[in-house]
């Protein structure tokens, strides 16, 4: 692969498209190790590291090295992760409810903590982080991910009413009321809350919030030249404060403090 530092996103084949956003391949050529921090995500991923793997911190300080291959559910607290200077990251970013259908995990009981993959697909996905640690370009591993990912897809667990919602809140998060959810769901209140969180692993509301708080993110990102405020009211906040309120909770810092997921370096000792 090249030597610089380079990150690419590759869209799923045809097949794969209903259970999978899209792969990411980060290869990091940096001088020194630094912290990156990571807002509360209520993503799902399959994470894998064909050479070291991160080290992953609650607060920033004490550091614990990962697993080289990853199954991620959702965070409502936000993560640190110390990246070496040399870092090949592959990851499989899964749309909602992917990662309980192919599992069969609750995800509310792996909810802010990352999960040894092996523990979810066995010695199958080690298999396939040794091919991908001997591949050659990012063509080649997408091919290794996506034989992997069609094998598991030909059992994946059928789909409910609620798998169809998760797709319409991630376009519009902040549309629909919780009983309109469960409605369109064909659920009553209380069984779309179990199934949403079993198959999310969190509350209705806290997926909502974190959904349109990523969107606000990445707004900010692509348009940099308009204020926190134009940011909240096209992301459908009420005002500026409920914004300020969600940054807290999922960053803990404030829109003006906020350093776009990284903060100071630091040399591994």
């Amino acid at each position: 692969m090249n030597v610089q530092s380079t990150v690419r996103d590759f869209r799923p084949c045809p097949e794969l498209q209903s259970y999978f956003a899209s792969y990411t391949i980060a290869y990091i050529n940096d001088k020194q190790s630094w912290i990156q921090q990571r807002p509360a995500f209520p993503q799902q991923y399959l994470i894998f590291y064909p050479d070291e793997p991160q080290l992953h911190s609650n607060d920033g300080n004490k550091f614990q090295r990962l697993a080289k291959e990853l199954v991620i559910g959702p965070f409502t607290k936000p993560v640190f992760l110390l990246c070496s200077p040399l870092q090949l990251t592959i990851i499989v970013h899964l749309l909602p409810g992917t990662l309980h259908r192919l599992t069969h995990l609750p995800l509310h009981k792996i909810l802010n903590q990352p999960l040894d993959g092996i523990n979810c697909f066995g010695g199958e996905m080690r298999s396939v982080n040794e091919q991908l640690s001997s591949a050659k370009t990012c063509e080649q591993m997408v091919q290794i991910l996506e034989t992997f990912l069609l094998k598991k897809v030909r059992n994946i667990k059928d789909t409910l009413p609620i798998d169809h919602v998760f797709h319409l809140l991630l376009t519009v998060p902040y549309q629909y009321s919780i009983e309109q959810l469960a409605k369109l769901s064909c659920v009553s209140l209380r069984q779309f809350e179990r199934q949403f969180l079993e198959r999310i692993g969190t509350s209705p509301t806290t997926f909502i919030r974190q959904t349109r708080f990523a969107k606000a993110l990445r707004l900010k990102r692509v348009r940099p030249d308009l204020n926190w405020t134009t940011v909240a009211y096209e992301c459908g906040y009420f005002d500026q404060m409920h914004l300020i309120r969600d940054f807290k909770q999922f960053t803990y810092s404030t829109p003006t403090s906020y350093k776009n997921f990284v903060v100071a370096p630091a040399l591994v000792k």
